[in-house]
């Protein structure tokens, strides 16, 4: 028993060695850096987790500001659409014309925008079912408190995936981060599909 925690100990050590590299080149007041809380876990292979599946998940987030982007060109120019149809000036009829344009050409965009993106979902989908279950190495969850840009002192929760002999991290996020949180929302969407519905 006593081996196991020596050993629980010895590995938090490690990971918060390992950490403290990472905030000395990442963090704007370094000398602010206060540990609060380390946890470490095994880590196993899982899609959310896994450099692929987020790669393509951070390339859906694109599409998708993308396409919203494009949406609201669509509506805009419906908008124009209605404004001009019933003018029949020459002025009247060029700028429903050029409604029209703008129209079709994000619509054709937003078509594209979903092919690529069901691709990607796809893809997402194929890795996540082909993926072993396998130990990689450590789950590190790492609580902390330092000071912002502002001075102002800010709390956090950083998540590291670090190798089996804890010599570098593999994965780096921050759980609560909006952007992360929207990524294992559209992971989580193209792998099962049906629930997200």
């Amino acid at each position: 028993m006593a081996g196991v925690i020596v050993s629980c100990q010895s590995r938090e050590k490690r990971a918060l060695k390992l950490i403290d590299k990472q905030m000395f080149k990442e963090l704007y007041d370094y000398k602010s850096y206060e540990p609060i809380e380390t946890k470490v876990d095994s880590a196993y292979t899982n899609p959310y987790e896994d450099s692929t599946v987020r790669a393509i998940g951070y390339r859906i987030y694109a599409i998708k500001e993308v396409a919203n982007d494009k949406m609201d060109e669509i509506h805009e120019a419906q908008s124009s659409m209605n404004i001009w149809s019933d003018m029949y000036t020459s002025y009247g009829s060029s700028e429903y014309t050029d409604a029209k344009n703008k129209w079709n050409e994000a619509h054709d965009d937003v078509t594209d925008l979903i092919a690529r993106w069901k691709k990607c979902n796809d893809s997402i989908k194929f890795i996540a079912s082909e993926l072993p279950h396998k130990f990689i190495g450590w789950k590190v969850t790492h609580k902390f408190r330092c000071k912002n840009k502002g001075g102002q002192p800010d709390l956090a929760t950083y998540v590291y995936i670090m190798d089996k002999r804890m010599k570098k991290v593999i994965l780096q996020y921050e759980p609560e981060d909006e952007t992360e949180q929207s990524l294992k929302g559209l992971i989580e969407d193209a792998i099962n599909p049906e629930e997200s519905k």
